[in-house]
C-alpha cells in the first residue's frame, strides 16, 4: 500500500490544523467482510485504515483487493477525506503497475429516483437473514427500485460511493470503529451524510 501512504501524506498536509497526538487514532479492519471471504465471496471483501481525530473520521483507505470492474486491473484503493475529496487507484497484478489517482466529484443531485411523483430509491441491505423480517417492512414503506444485498461494511459504503445504490441503512446494533472509520470518511469525502437513528 505504498501508494496509499503517499496518498495520505497528501491528504494530510490538506489539514493544516496543529493536531495533539493523543487525539488521534488509526483503525485498522484487515479483512472486512470474514463471512463473504470464508463463504468464497472475495468480491465482498475489502481491507480498511481509517483515521479519526477528536473521535471524527478524517482520512478513509478502502482497498477492494479482488474485482472486476476497474478498469486498469484486478484490485482498486479508495483514499478519501472530507477536505481533499475521493480518490481511487486501480493495481494490475500482471504488470505490476498502479494507475494515477482518479478524482471522484461530490455527488449530484439525481432525478431518477422518483416514478410517478413518488420517491424510489436504490437501496442497499446487509445478507443477514436475522434481519429480514425488517427489511421487508422497510422495503413496503419504501417500495425501492432496486434493492442490493451486499456483505461486508466497507462494501456497502463503496457501493453508496460509487452511486450503485442512494442509502443504506443497519437495522441491527454491530458495528465497531474499525468497521465505519474508514467507510465514513470515504463516503463523506463525496458529500455523503451518516448519521444514527437518535
Amino acid at each position: 500500500m505504498q501508494e496509499d501512504a503517499a496518498s495520505f501524506d497528501l491528504i494530510a498536509g490538506a489539514y493544516t490544523e496543529e493536531l495533539d497526538t493523543s487525539e488521534v487514532a488509526v483503525w485498522i479492519d484487515p479483512v472486512d467482510g470474514s463471512k463473504a471471504f470464508a463463504d468464497g465471496e472475495i468480491e465482498q471483501v475489502t481491507n480498511q485504515i481509517g483515521i479519526t481525530v477528536r473521535g471524527r473520521p478524517l482520512v478513509g483507505i478502502i482497498h477492494k483487493p479482488f474485482t472486476t470492474s476497474c478498469t486498469y486491473g484486478e484490485a482498486r484503493t479508495y483514499v478519501g477525506s472530507t477536505e481533499s475529496g475521493l480518490f481511487f487507484f486501480d493495481h494490475s497484478e500482471k504488470d505490476h503497475t498502479t494507475s494515477s489517482p482518479t478524482y471522484v466529484s461530490p455527488f449530484a443531485s439525481r432525478s431518477d429516483m422518483t416514478q410517478g411523483g413518488h420517491y424510489q430509491p436504490h437501496m442497499v441491505f446487509g445478507q443477514d437473514q436475522s434481519q429480514e423480517h425488517m427489511m421487508q417492512s422497510v422495503f413496503r414503506d419504501l417500495v425501492p427500485m432496486k434493492v442490493n444485498r451486499v456483505k461486508g461494511a466497507g462494501n456497502k459504503f463503496l457501493h453508496l460511493a460509487n452511486e450503485r445504490s442512494d442509502f443504506f441503512m443497519n437495522l441491527v446494533p454491530g458495528y465497531s470503529m474499525w468497521d465505519i472509520c474508514a467507510a465514513e470518511a470515504i463516503f463523506q469525502s463525496r458529500g455523503g451524510i451518516l448519521t444514527d437513528a437518535r
